[in-house]
Formats: C-alpha cells, structure tokens, sequence
C-alpha cells in the first residue's frame, strides 16, 4: 500500500500530537526509549536531555507537519535559529522514509533559511547561495 501523496505542509497543532508521536515511534532504533507525550512537549519547548547544549542555544523553534490528501500527519519537522553563527538548525524531523514528504519538509525548512547556512541532524553547517537570513 502506498501513501497518498502530501498535499500540505503547515504550522504544527495540538491534534497533530498523537500523529507525531507515532511517526516519531515508527523511526525507532534499537535500545531508543518509546515516545511519550511528556517527551514530545520538550522537544517542542526546546528541551532534550541528551543534546541539551545544542538545543539551549536555538531560538524562534517552529515545528511543521505534513499532511496527505485524507487529513493524516505524515511527517513532522523542527527548525530553529542559532544566533551565535548565524545558521539554521533542523533537529529533527520524522517521515517515516517516504522521499516525497521528506522533500516537502526539507523544502518548507529551506525556504525559512533560503540563504544562510543549515545544519540538519547535528551534520557540520552547510552555506546555502546568498548571504541575507530570511527567517
């Protein structure tokens, strides 16, 4: 069965939560702890106890979900500033391994930061063309 395919990204909701919490689920590594709503609230607060210091340096945090043609939340990300070098910071995002929402994430992160440098997923940061922030 394949998904349909994702009509629209938008400003993450409340009622996205419980959609969220079963992408992040579905991604799962081995020996990582099952997700819980007290887990998700941090991480949309900006809290995370294991990369605590990356995260206490991110401000103007938005996270967005996307959603296919039946009104179901497919994939979720996390974008955020870092002022100290100007960069973009993508902590997170969950899409279940389909390409398609992946792409529409990634494209609604990069047109926020359409011209600095990003860092996605603790990766070094990567300059975009341009050299004004569109935040």
């Amino acid at each position: 069965m394949t998904r349909p395919a994702t009509s629209t990204v938008r400003p993450l909701r409340r009622a996205d939560h419980p959609a969220v919490l079963a992408l992040i689920g579905a991604d799962l590594l081995p020996g990582q702890p099952v997700p819980t709503r007290a887990a998700l609230a941090d991480a949309l607060a900006g809290r995370s106890p294991i990369d605590a210091g990356l995260w206490a340096e991110l401000t103007d945090l938005r996270h967005h979900v996307a959603i296919d043609d039946h009104g179901h939340g497919v994939g979720v990300i996390a974008t955020g500033w870092r002022e100290r070098d100007t960069t973009a910071v993508l902590p997170w995002l969950h899409a279940g391994e389909d390409p398609a929402v992946v792409q529409a994430l990634l494209d609604t992160a990069l047109q926020r930061f359409s011209s600095v440098a990003v860092e996605a997923f603790g990766s070094p940061p990567r300059s975009t063309s341009g050299s004004k922030r569109s935040r």
